[in-house]
């Protein structure tokens, strides 16, 4: 990912972005999975959901801090905005080689390969991706509607930058939550939450009302910026929106129908 934001800083075509933007994509599928397993493998069970949290928390300050990067571009420029990155990049890189690790467990991989047979591994997945879905469609339209009302870059920065600040509490609680009351718990309120809020911003025309939207509701970013800004384009800015909030229907229905755990009803 560090060699890939020095790629960006030097790009001078539109090749060597396409292949600045390859090796950023696997770079971090690669770090994000290398993190993850770190954490989990490191941490007492019953802290497992709090890290875990933390960790989802600092995966969000890195994917809602591009709109502020963004920002940050237009007043010092692209090429200084990467090469900061790049540095910041090199830095952590010695940190995580400096750090000890965990001993590592002898796991054939046809373990990995049956595991995806399990159903709740499946549902974990799911839970994983939809997240990246809702942001991916919110950080495309978000903008785009945003200066269409006269917002500049740094506005939506640090639009962005708030609701950053926002996550990074919250995932550490809501894990926290998941060690102490269950995991589907949360799982079904976040769901209720996210059907409320994509619901009101296919509908949310004005600043006003699409910033406090926004700041409930920063989360992930994988596949939904093209999924969201292609059907935007052919239908207009609701239609990804109001698509998500049935998604999260479903997968709310689903959860309340196949994975009640003896916690308590949710209210």
């Amino acid at each position: 990912m560090t060699t890939a934001s020095l790629g960006f800083s030097l790009a001078g075509d539109i090749w060597a972005l396409g292949l600045s933007r390859l090796f950023q994509g696997v770079g971090s599928s690669c770090s994000w999975a290398g993190g993850l397993a770190w954490v989990i493998a490191s941490t007492p069970r019953e802290r497992r959901g709090e890290l875990l949290g933390t960790a989802m928390g600092a995966a969000v300050f890195g994917a809602l801090l591009g709109p502020v990067l963004g920002a940050l571009a237009g007043i010092v420029g692209i090429r200084a905005a990467f090469l900061g990155v790049t540095v910041a990049g090199v830095a952590l890189a010695g940190w995580a080689a400096a750090t000890p690790g965990v001993a590592p467990e002898r796991q054939a991989l046809r373990a990995g390969l049956l595991a995806m047979r399990e159903r709740s591994l499946v549902v974990g997945l799911w839970l994983i991706v939809l997240p990246a879905l809702l942001f991916g469609v919110l950080i495309v339209l978000v903008p785009l509607r945003l200066s269409q009302h006269g917002w500049g870059t740094i506005a939506i920065g640090a639009l962005f930058l708030a609701t950053t600040a926002l996550e990074m509490v919250l995932n550490p609680l809501l894990g926290r939550l998941t060690d102490r009351r269950g995991r589907m718990r949360p799982v079904r309120a976040a769901l209720l939450a996210s059907i409320l809020v994509s619901a009101a911003l296919a509908w949310a025309t004005e600043p006003g009302l699409i910033a406090p939207l926004v700041a409930c509701w920063g989360i992930g970013a994988l596949v939904g910026p093209a999924a969201g800004g292609a059907l935007a384009g052919v239908a207009g800015d609701a239609v990804p929106y109001l698509v998500l909030a049935g998604v999260c229907v479903a997968t709310y229905l689903a959860t309340r129908a196949r994975y009640a755990e003896p916690v308590g009803e949710l209210p």
